[in-house]
């Protein structure tokens, strides 16, 4: 007898009554962002005294956002290659522990490792200007030395060590910074043409056309013209082209996710890791066996003739086509497309258009340096080395600015003014405007050398003010950046022992500067370290005039300090009485401090005029205070005052019909809010109307809204709202499995942002999934009430719902002493009929008779006197009206019909609303009644029980509750009282077949239906519940809307045990083996004990030779076991005791039990 239902709070923090937690809370009627001006506006800032401009405040790549949020930056990734674990970075920790001096700066580190890289790129190219030098079929007279190569291989190699250095060396100094970040990718997107260019030269790869260079005739043997991959892709300068290309579209997409997800992931196989390693061996390969050894076909040959030696597949069209180049440039095209699949989808599904957004401007910058090279294909022949520093200069431009946007968390600009000459010229010859080569490399040389003089100065000015922002130097992490020998000297002058003038006017000097700090930490805001500035120039004598004051106060209220920022502005309208200004933070400092009598009163008294610009905010604020002390009607009376068509007024009045539970009139005024202002968080509100309005379709469609186009940051602020309100909705709606995954949803965004795991997403979390570990949601919301004070809980259903569950596990002392440390409240946070029932269940507990019998007559005499009234009212309808209630008799099968005679005293509205009134007191009355049931029940007193139960059936009617449990009570009783359970069991399932919803019954009730039907001779009417029964479980299989079901197995196990004890073996064993099929889902301990049982006592009866087996039947049960055995393998016995070590499974009791019949059978 189970009874009470566990509810699923909406998120309380949005609603009216807890105003004061948020400032995006329902009802909030102030502006605190729009309240306050800038801080020179409005502390009168530029009228001081003590002023010293503080002249570092502006930036000119750095906005005031960005530096705010440059010094909170935290670097987040991890590099999942397994070389890198195993190898790299075990090798770089080593080299930082034992090799690398504590006073070594790790941009430092970074530094060298590039110089090692432009060392090498200079090398290569003193020695191969035009990059295709070393193919010796172009240039046979002249020969490169091999050991630039070598030098390559080591360079590179010298690199990625650094560059894995750099990072264990800053956190080994403890001068982690963003700039470390930013530097480090900089130089990452500067090395990617170093390492591809060095490629093309070492594989002799020629970046053009055979003919271009040496003429038709010279060109038509060369082995270019025999390459399938050249001829695919449009010749080697593609190739080329892809080799310079691929490893920076990597770079810009894995950098471009880091932006939108704050994560840097590199894959087990990736470019810093195991690219650099394979870029460093193909240079190796190139000094030991040459160049041209990439020009060969000899890898693929081998393949080819190893495969045809041994019969696998012949190949052989392709002997001679496939160069050992072709492999290297075709690995790189598919580690590309692999990267580009793995990240751009899903980044795109999850932020939509900004993502695409975003890639615009790389996309422009492929798609024209391919446009510029297909319509020359002699560039690469003519300029290579200027072609190569042009591309790498625009994706520095690109990656370092999308680096410095994430790190700021500011929105990155499509329009990249640098690209424009390229994305023009590439245009313009598309078009078909033709240019001299002349003249076309002299703009690209010319392009190419503004863009790095323009790269240099941006980079060199962004790294100074990083610098400046952060404290420290870019390479120096010893000698104190300027900002910090400041400090030390300024807080050193009260040790130094100085004469009074020179100390008198070192202190004036003081207070100067340390009020240009307070500027700065107001602009940084740290607003901590403004106020203990300011408090320090207060005990030092500083008069306390205005101009300090006003900014304490400023400090104070962004502190959240709003009762010391509230007596701060109260002692500036003792100076300044008339400033409105001053009028208005005072009050608004006294509502964020909830001090609503103190803000009513100071609002009430304030002098602003209706004429200002103040007065409108201070009478918000004015009712912001009274409905917060519950005045509601004066609240609405004061918003008279305000502007009608303001949207504040128009949250402010929808608050308070919200507040006063008029949900339908709440619900009006924010649709007309939403007409003045989309923010999603009144689109919130109104979902929150529905919901309570129950018009769940309404309600959930909207938060789905909210969800799927996650607007702005207000998604990332209150998206713990929507996902609970979503919880909560579907919870109504019974969807439990929807419910369960949205919580978990939002469970999952809480490990990664700890914040949104608060008090309400906890609670709903545990209600959801209370029917599948009931200790656990017990657990999580004894925390969430321990954790808060006694007489405020949030949300308040916490309270509830646990001594619903705990009553509802059998732990009725834990009920009974959270119930009473929390009795003072409990009327106020528990519903009165949830009320009543727990304070019945606990003091029943103690003295059953005296308390819990009496309750329940009295409220059924209550409802049976409310009963004839309704009956009196003699309306033609009130028959059906009161349907619900009807049935006067024990027997659900015979309900005595009632008069019904016209009257015109009473309206049709009037009884609807009566009858509702009932059925409220009815769903009061049902939760104490089956109370005192549950105690008869498990006393064994099922006569009683029925008795009982008959008692007040005129009450209950044909309700599920009163139906099952009076049909549990006949059945239990046997005999002849079987054929009685049979209509009430009847009446159960009835009024679910028809909707196809037979799983949401209890499946013991639909099991002890069909054994009824059995015990009574109705076996017809037994095998059509159970036809019934496992079609509707296939179906629901099948479609996905349960993934697992037990009705159908229950109900044949039950069946099956009935006919083993009658002794008709040969049916009740046949349903015992369906009832476990399928044996994935069905084999369990719990299936297997009855199962088990069934079998043993076919065996005594076989052992006594009172039942004969035949071949058929035995058969059946062996391969029954045998199915069993394998399945059953993992799933150990717990509850039995093994007299060995090893564990007792399904699986071995199968075996003892085949073995015993294969023994019985001969």
């Amino acid at each position: 007898m189970s009874i009470g239902n566990n509810k699923v709070a909406e998120d309380l923090n949005t609603q009216p009554s807890q105003g004061g937690k948020k400032d995006t809370t329902m009802g909030d009627l102030t502006t605190p962002a729009t309240s306050f001006a800038s801080s020179s506006d409005s502390m009168d800032a530029n009228n001081s005294s003590i002023q010293v401009k503080d002249t570092n405040t502006q930036y000119y790549y750095l906005t005031p956002n960005a530096v705010k949020k440059l010094p909170n930056y935290q670097y987040n990734g991890a590099d999942l290659s397994l070389l890198y674990k195993h190898v790299l970075s075990p090798l770089a920790g080593w080299c930082v522990d034992h090799l690398t001096p504590t006073w070594l700066a790790p941009n430092t580190i970074t530094s060298i490792g590039l110089c090692w890289m432009i060392t090498s790129y200079c090398v290569v190219w003193y020695f191969c200007p035009r990059l295709y030098e070393t193919n010796t079929d172009m240039n046979s007279e002249y020969v490169v030395p091999s050991a630039i190569f070598l030098l390559n291989g080591c360079a590179m190699l010298i690199y990625q060590t650094l560059d894995n250095m750099d990072g264990k060396q800053a956190r080994k100094t403890g001068s982690s910074s963003p700039l470390g970040l930013l530097f480090d990718h900089g130089c990452d997107a500067l090395n990617s043409i170093f390492g591809s260019a060095n490629w093309i030269a070492a594989m002799a790869l020629l970046p053009g056309s055979v003919n271009d260079l040496l003429g038709e005739a010279s060109g038509s043997a060369n082995v270019q013209h025999k390459s399938y991959l050249s001829e695919l892709l449009g010749g080697d300068i593609m190739l080329a082209t892809f080799l310079i290309l691929c490893p920076m579209i990597a770079f810009f997409v894995s950098t471009w996710e880091q932006y939108f997800t704050g994560k840097l992931i590199l894959p087990p196989f990736n470019g810093p890791s195991e690219g650099l390693l394979m870029g460093a061996m193909l240079s190796f390969v190139s000094y030991a066996y040459g160049p041209m050894i990439w020009q060969e076909t000899t890898w693929t040959d081998g393949v080819i003739a190893f495969l045809g030696d041994k019969g696998l597949m012949t190949f052989s069209a392709m002997e001679g086509r496939v160069r050992n180049l072709d492999i290297v440039v075709l690995s790189s095209i598919i580690a590309l497309i692999q990267e580009l699949l793995g990240k751009v989808p899903s980044v795109i599904r999850s932020y939509g258009k900004e993502a695409m957004r975003t890639l615009l401007p790389h996309l422009l910058f492929l798609i024209s340096t391919l446009l510029i090279i297909i319509n020359d294909s002699t560039i690469f022949l003519r300029i290579p080395r200027t072609m190569c520093h042009l591309i790498s200069g625009l994706l520095v431009e690109q990656v370092t600015q999308l680096m410095i946007d994430h790190v700021v968390e500011e929105k990155f600009s499509t329009f990249r003014w640098v690209l424009l000459p390229q994305v023009a010229l590439a245009a313009a010859m598309t078009a078909g405007v033709v240019f001299s080569n002349e003249a076309l490399d002299t703009f690209i040389i010319a392009y190419t050398t503004g863009l790095w003089v323009f790269l240099a100065v941006k980079l060199k000015i962004q790294v100074n003010e990083i610098c400046d922002v952060l404290g420290i130097w870019c390479f120096d992490i010893v000698t104190p950046h300027p900002k910090i020998r400041y400090s030390a000297l300024v807080a050193s002058l009260d040790t130094v022992p100085l004469s009074a003038k020179t100390k008198q006017k070192l202190m004036t000097l003081r207070h100067h500067s340390l009020t240009s700090r307070v500027y700065s930490c107001i602009r940084d805001c740290k607003y901590d370290v403004g106020i203990k500035i300011l408090q320090s120039l207060l005990e030092d004598g500083v008069p306390r005039q205005r101009e300090l004051l006003s900014l304490l106060a400023y400090c104070f209220y962004q502190e959240e300090d709003y009762l010391r920022s509230s007596e701060v502005y109260e002692e500036l309208l003792e100076m300044c009485p008339s400033s409105e200004q001053y009028q208005l933070y005072y009050v608004q400092s006294l509502v964020h401090a909830e001090s609503f009598i103190d803000a009513s009163r100071a609002a009430v008294s304030s002098t602003v005029l209706p004429s200002s610009p103040f007065f409108h905010q201070i009478k918000l604020l004015q009712a912001q205070a009274e409905m917060e002390k519950g005045l509601l009607l004066e609240a609405a009376a004061t918003l008279k005052h305000c502007i009608e068509e303001d949207t504040d007024t128009v949250l402010s009045l929808a608050a308070i019909h919200f507040r006063n539970k008029d949900y339908a009139s709440a619900l009006d005024k924010y649709l007309d809010a939403r007409s003045l202002d989309d923010r999603p968080i009144i689109a919130y509100y109104i979902a929150l109307c529905h919901y309570h309005l129950e018009d769940y379709e309404m309600a959930l469609s909207a938060v789905n809204d909210i969800i799927e186009t996650r607007v702005e940051d207000d998604f990332e602020d209150n998206s713990c709202l929507y996902y609970n309100l979503k919880a909560s909705i579907l919870y109504a709606m019974k969807d439990v499995k929807a419910a369960k995954a949205t919580m978990k949803e939002l469970m999952d965004m809480g490990e990664e942002e700890e914040d949104l795991l608060d008090a309400v997403t906890m609670h709903n979390d545990a209600i959801v999934k209370f029917d599948t570990d009931p200790a656990a949601a017990i657990q999580k919301l004894q925390c969430i009430i321990t954790s808060q004070p006694l007489q405020e809980f949030y949300p308040s259903e916490a309270f509830g719902n646990i001594l619903i569950m705990l009553l509802n596990q059998g732990h009725e002392d834990l009920a009974s002493e959270t119930f009473e440390a929390y009795k003072h409240v409990a009327p106020e946070l528990l519903p009165h009929e949830t009320y009543s029932y727990v304070q019945a269940a606990v003091t029943s507990m103690t003295s059953p008779t005296e308390t819990l019998e009496r309750s329940v007559v009295e409220r059924a005499k209550r409802l049976k006197l409310e009963m004839k009234r309704l009956r009196s009212k003699k309306l033609p309808s009130t028959r059906a009206a009161t349907a619900s209630i009807r049935p006067t008799s024990s027997r659900p099968s015979s309900s005595r019909p009632m008069s019904s005679r016209p009257s015109t005293a009473v309206t049709q509205r009037d009884l609807a609303r009566a009858t509702k009134e009932f059925e409220i007191s009815v769903n009061e009355f049902v939760p104490l009644l089956m109370l005192q049931a549950k105690t008869l029940w498990d006393q064994g007193g099922y006569a009683k029980t029925e008795a009982f139960l008959q008692q007040h059936s005129e009450i209950l009617g044909d309700s599920d509750v009163f139906c099952e449990n009076m049909a549990h009570s006949l059945f239990l009783q046997q005999g002849d009282k079987f054929e009685e359970s049979i209509p009430y069991y009847e009446m159960l399932i009835n009024s679910h077949t028809e909707a196809s919803n037979l799983l949401e019954l209890p499946a013991m009730a639909l099991a002890n239906l069909c054994v009824a039907y059995i015990l009574t001779n109705q076996n017809e009417e037994a095998e059509a519940v159970m036809k019934a029964i496992a079609l509707e479980e296939d179906n629901a299989l099948a479609m996905g809307d349960v993934t697992e079901s037990y009705h159908n197995s229950i109900v044949n196990l039950a069946v099956g045990t009935l006919y083993c004890e009658r002794g008709n073996y040969d049916f009740g064993i046949s349903r015992i083996i369906k009832s476990l099929e399928p044996f994935d889902k069905n084999l369990s301990p719990d299936t297997w004990f009855y199962t088990k049982r069934c079998f043993l006592a076919l065996a005594s009866k076989i052992s006594k030779l009172m039942f004969m087996m035949n071949d058929a039947m035995l058969h059946e049960i062996i391969d029954f076991f045998d199915d069993v055995t394998a399945e059953g393998t993992n799933i150990v016995l717990d509850d039995i005791i093994s007299l060995t070590d090893q564990p007792i499974t399904i699986a071995s009791e199968s075996r003892q039990l085949k073995q015993l019949f294969m023994t019985l059978s001969k």
